[in-house]
């Protein structure tokens, strides 16, 4: 949104041909896709860990698998 602003107070008539629906959305699509494809390593680091609360409930919880290391069940 910025750049399309910079472009029609700095450039309003070269900017006419090049700030159209379909680049925006083109753009916009290409954002989302970079986006989810960089939380991709993020997503599958992750997982549901079982674990004995205090009062012997079973409760459970998403962690980094990197960083926790329990010896608990894990569900993936």
């Amino acid at each position: 949104m910025s750049l399309d602003r910079y472009l029609a107070v700095v450039h309003p008539l070269r900017s006419v041909t090049v700030r159209t629906r379909s680049n925006a959305l083109l753009l916009t699509t290409g954002i989302w896709l970079i986006i989810l494809c960089s939380n991709v390593p993020v997503t599958q680091q992750h997982g549901i860990v079982e674990y004995e609360f205090g009062d012997g409930q079973l409760r459970s919880a998403c962690v980094n698998h990197i960083i926790y290391a329990g010896d608990t069940h894990e569900q993936v």
